[in-house]
């Protein structure tokens, strides 16, 4: 749906593994996802100048069990 859409990238972000999954457009499928930790930081691809800070979030985050 979000290809079809032409949305240019979107994220998955799974709290309890800690783990982000960003899909970004290439042309007009999504090509191969890029798969991280949640640490450092992380800048959207739409906004540039724009990043994701994570330690203050996962901070918050309930303890891995």
């Amino acid at each position: 749906a979000y290809e079809r859409a032409g949305l240019p990238e979107y994220w998955l972000a799974h709290p309890e593994d800690r783990v982000l999954t960003i899909y970004r457009l290439d042309g007009n499928t999504y090509g191969r996802p890029l798969v991280t930790e949640l640490v450092g930081e992380t800048p959207l691809g739409v906004l540039p100048r724009v990043k994701v800070v994570w330690g203050p979030i996962v901070e918050r985050l309930l303890p891995v069990r």
